[in-house]
């Protein structure tokens, strides 16, 4: 008599290895895509103008602002310290110049736009009769990093710039 081999028993493929191994690459890829897409849906993008056409065409106007401060002399200087409740800009001016009363200032982070802080700071009245004008404001909760500060009165702006610790 011959034996004959008891036949292999072949498990089912849900318990087959190499077939959850294939599953698997599609399967983290998909669950990836998703979370990506839940956080591009969910966060700001401060980086992105939405009326760039706008924003490009008013470039020439803020141009003309900034020569505006420079035919009257203006140069400015912030004295920032990121701990201390006040900070003070010193305001040159050209010869025969008077001082705004009060100074807009906006501490524009450079590339996160929520983090922008806009303030103003006024004129102490020991520095108002001469060159340079000094200027007190309260200093804004600053997050670390690089910092444009534009100053602003009437038609002109000053730019400057700051780097937090």
């Amino acid at each position: 008599m011959t034996a004959t081999p008891a036949p292999e028993t072949i498990p089912p493929w849900y318990r087959q290895a190499y077939v959850w191994l294939l599953i698997a690459f599609p399967a983290i890829s998909v669950a990836a895509g998703l979370t990506t897409l839940f956080i591009a849906f969910n966060t700001y993008d401060g980086l992105v103008v939405d009326d760039y056409y706008k924003r490009g065409m008013e470039i020439n106007r803020e141009l003309d602002r900034d020569h505006a401060a420079a035919k009257r002399g203006f140069d400015a200087t912030v004295e920032l310290e990121p701990d201390a409740p006040l900070f003070r800009v010193l305001l040159a001016a050209g010869a025969g110049q008077a001082a705004p009363a009060v100074l807009n200032v906006s501490f524009l982070h450079r590339t996160r736009a929520g983090f922008d802080q806009i303030t103003s700071a006024a004129l102490l009245a020991d520095s108002a009769a001469a060159a340079p004008f000094i200027y007190q404001g309260p200093t804004p909760k600053l997050v670390r990093g690089n910092w444009d500060i534009l100053i602003e009165a009437g038609d002109w702006r000053l730019l400057d710039s700051a780097t937090i610790p």
